[in-house]
């Protein structure tokens, strides 16, 4: 089975080429130049591998929540080559992705997005012998809710391990608020286009694809808030 998996959610495009046990991965900021770059990375890294991409068997996309221009761009391309290729498509959440970086760990897992607006995007997992468990929404948060909803769900004794570059708005709050919090350094904050194939891989062979058309972004801010196309 050969899949290409893109995430760009964030700063960076995330991309990853896999067929079984072998794994092309290409990562790059790109910034405000991720339209223009984005589907020349993607022929060229495909044909570094000497893949063609009518012979990609599926295709999976980071789908958010993250940056409104990124998601549009990313998942935009994904639809227009799954859809002219008649391929099956996966959307995987960016908090999923981002949670699996620290599914080492024993106790709630709570990655962190900035949402900007002094908010972020969160989900908290419980981690168990390197298997997660999404316990709660996905969330748009201010600090002090944020810190509420955790000692909800995690109470005072479990471990909980935050991390994110969302963790920069509130770690004083979290530090205070919740009384095992482990916060984990920028090692753990970046997106890896290998783990959404790998989660991509579980979601293929549970049967949870869908046609490229109904591949849409996770947006959690209100639609009156969201970046509205001009004209």
């Amino acid at each position: 089975m050969r899949l290409l998996s893109l995430d760009t959610s964030t700063k960076r495009v995330c991309l990853c080429l896999s067929e079984h046990m072998r794994v092309c991965e290409y990562s790059l900021e790109v910034g405000k130049k991720l339209s223009s770059l984005l589907i020349p990375v993607i022929q060229q890294t495909t044909e570094a591998l000497g893949w063609k991409l009518k012979d990609i068997d599926y295709f999976a996309c980071g789908i958010g929540p993250g940056s409104f221009t990124g998601l549009r761009t990313g998942i935009a391309a994904v639809k227009g080559i799954a859809w002219s290729l008649q391929k099956p498509v996966v959307g995987v959440p960016t908090l999923d992705i981002l949670a699996h970086n620290a599914e080492k760990f024993e106790g709630v897992i709570v990655p962190l997005i900035d949402a900007k607006r002094n908010l972020t995007y969160a989900a908290l997992y419980k981690s168990s012998r390197g298997k997660l468990k999404r316990i709660s929404p996905y969330m748009l948060c201010a600090p002090d809710a944020l810190v509420e909803k955790i000692v909800q769900k995690a109470g005072r004794a479990q471990k909980v391990i935050v991390f994110g570059d969302g963790l920069a708005l509130c770690r004083e709050e979290i530090t205070k608020g919740v009384k095992r919090a482990v916060l984990l350094d920028n090692d753990y904050w970046q997106i890896s286009a290998w783990r959404i194939a790998k989660l991509a891989e579980g979601m293929i062979k549970e049967k949870k694809t869908t046609n490229a058309l109904r591949l849409l972004p996770l947006y959690l801010y209100p639609k009156e808030c969201q970046v509205k196309k001009k004209g």
